[in-house]
């Protein structure tokens, strides 16, 4: 996720502030004060929390393990090497001015190529833990190595690079060289030389909800930053400013021969990928609830609509939805994939119907879509239950023929996943399959935003896709309903 400030969706901000606004938020996880997000007017549940800061996913054979430390600091990577840097002083949160020499030690200190140690954390699981095991072994600096950065409250990954345009910062956030980074860790707070930032989320134990309030801190934080004034800029009174302590790791010839093979593959899924950040003028939410129609159902009506120009067909489509009501319950997913869905985008393009029968289907579609998601967040949702049938089913018992019928199967199919988005953050999600989709929107109320990953050179094939099923949508919702006019519907205008 990229942090952009409400005022004007983008915006640079220094690392030094939002350490101090971070602290901040990491106090309110772990004492259970921060009021909880709201989900359709319904508080989420917040016994999650706890695990945002100060915890890392280990890795082990066949199954990992969340860890969670404690610890008053953070780790800085800059090319790949790691620095302890405290968040506290006594009692007191680390002051801007302590925040800002050290991260200029940091930057002046660093120098050579740095090294990539950080890429083994992007390798499968089990090689990265048969591999972390080797490395204990060599002695206890490589423990202590490990154990710091695991309980550090969060990453600061400071890079090189200005990305500007969203689709270039999105793709340096995520990827970066692969090496300034460790995947295991929960949080990993991403700046670029010119100050753009972002954060990556370890997402097997981070739902989307959950980090929704930080997000909201840290837009105030950009928004609320003042630069000082010249006269005013602090001074390190010309005192050569402490580099702080340095992690080490020694490797062995498995793990440098393991990274090389790693930053190759790094570089060849990231130049896989294209991102594409595609505004939409005039679909927004005073267009659709100005003509009677439900606002979510009918943009998700919208982005089936371009799926299935983008895909030939309907392919199966997934949404979560929070589980607000069940204490520690994380999020069920909803297929949005329906005969009623189905059979809107096979009549959407039909000449020989009038435009106020495809306006019916749409607003059919458009009510199943919202219904579906309601029973869902009501806890009528079936994908986690069967999810969880079958993974707790004796694996020594006959299996049972449902869990091999088609529409069970359906269960692995993650073509497309598709998201609301916050409206503080530029946000995308990554699949290790490079033609699926993760969609992610958010509705204004004149206009939408529409943020994906797409294979490489598939951009333009994306957004033809999306541009024909906005103008569609656009004459249906505007079109009278009811109408026996005759009207046609002309796709483009």
């Amino acid at each position: 996720m990229q942090h952009v400030p409400r005022r004007s969706r983008r915006g640079i901000q220094s690392p030094p502030a939002k350490t101090r606004r971070r602290r901040f938020s990491r106090c309110g996880t772990e004492e259970g004060t921060l009021e909880p997000t709201y989900m359709l007017g319904i508080p989420v549940c917040t016994a999650f929390n706890k695990w945002l800061f100060n915890t890392a996913r280990l890795p082990g054979i066949g199954k990992d393990v969340t860890k969670k430390g404690s610890g008053d600091y953070c780790v800085v990577l800059r090319r790949g090497r790691a620095f302890i840097v405290p968040l506290q002083e006594g009692d007191q949160v680390v002051s801007l001015n302590a925040v800002k020499d050290t991260m200029n030690a940091i930057l002046d200190h660093v120098q050579d190529e740095g090294t990539s140690v950080g890429i083994l954390t992007s390798g499968s699981r089990d090689s990265w833990a048969k591999l972390r095991d080797s490395l204990l072994l060599i002695g206890p600096q490589n423990g202590d190595y490990f154990n710091t950065i695991e309980s550090a409250a969060f990453i600061i990954c400071l890079d090189e690079g200005s990305p500007e345009a969203p689709e270039e910062r999105a793709k340096h956030c995520r990827f970066g060289n692969g090496s300034n980074r460790w995947h295991d860790k929960g949080v990993q707070f991403i700046v670029a030389a010119n100050g753009n930032s972002g954060v990556i989320f370890e997402h097997s134990y981070i739902d989307g909800t959950l980090p929704i309030p930080l997000h909201s801190r840290i837009a105030d934080a950009i928004d609320g930053y003042r630069p000082a004034k010249a006269n005013d800029i602090h001074k390190s009174n010309g005192h050569v400013l402490k580099v702080p302590q340095e992690l080490r790791l020694a490797t062995n010839a498995e793990a440098d021969e393991h990274i090389g093979v790693l930053k190759e593959r790094w570089a060849a899924f990231s130049d896989a990928r294209d991102f594409i950040f595609q505004q939409v003028p005039e679909l927004g939410a005073k267009l659709i609830t100005g003509h009677n129609l439900p606002l979510k159902g009918t943009f998700d009506a919208t982005m089936q609509l371009a799926m299935h120009f983008y895909y030939g067909t309907l392919p199966v489509n997934w949404q979560p939805v929070a589980l607000t009501q069940f204490h520690e319950g994380r999020h069920d997913l909803v297929q949005l994939n329906s005969p009623a869905v189905k059979a809107f985008c096979e009549a959407a393009t039909n000449e020989s119907m009038a435009v106020s029968d495809r306006r019916a289907l749409m607003l059919n579609a458009a009510l199943d879509l919202n219904a579906r998601v309601r029973e869902a967040k009501e806890g009528h949702g079936l994908y986690r239950m069967f999810h969880v049938m079958e993974k707790q089913y004796p694996a020594d018992a006959p299996r049972a023929a449902l869990y091999d019928h088609p529409l069970q199967r359906r269960l692995d199919n993650f073509t497309i996943i598709s998201y609301i988005n916050h409206d503080s953050v530029e946000s995308v999600l990554i699949s290790m399959d490079p033609n699926a989709l993760r969609l992610k929107y958010s509705i204004g109320q004149d206009d939408c935003l529409i943020s994906t990953v797409c294979g490489h050179g598939k951009v333009d094939d994306l957004a033809r896709a999306i541009n024909r099923a906005v103008s569609i949508m656009k004459v249906l919702i505007q079109a009278t309903p009811g109408s026996e006019n005759g009207e046609r519907l002309f796709e483009g205008q």
